[in-house]
């Protein structure tokens, strides 16, 4: 757990790693939807995409460039409601 966070924030509990914007939005929209306040830590990944080699397919260049990773914190009393909210189906 990062220092300043325990020390300095309320939500302190990682509920989610999401990796993507697709991931992102979907777990964001699923704690919102349940009324659970939430910090989101955005975290940059290098990007293992070369933009000097010519890749046909857009699909597998999306899908290597974004690999930005988004990990969702949120107090303690939260945490199970939270892990409820993300894990079921829809």
């Amino acid at each position: 757990m990062d220092l300043i966070r325990f020390l300095f924030f309320k939500k302190k509990h990682l509920v989610y790693t999401a990796f993507g914007q697709d991931s992102y939005y979907r777990a964001s929209s699923r704690l919102n939807g349940a009324g659970i306040d939430f910090d989101a830590k955005l975290k940059i990944t290098a990007k293992t995409y070369d933009s000097s080699t010519h890749m046909a397919d857009q699909f597998v260049r999306n899908a290597i460039v974004d690999t930005t990773e988004y990990d969702f914190f949120v107090q303690k009393e939260d945490k199970y409601k939270a892990e409820q909210a993300l894990t079921r189906e829809n």
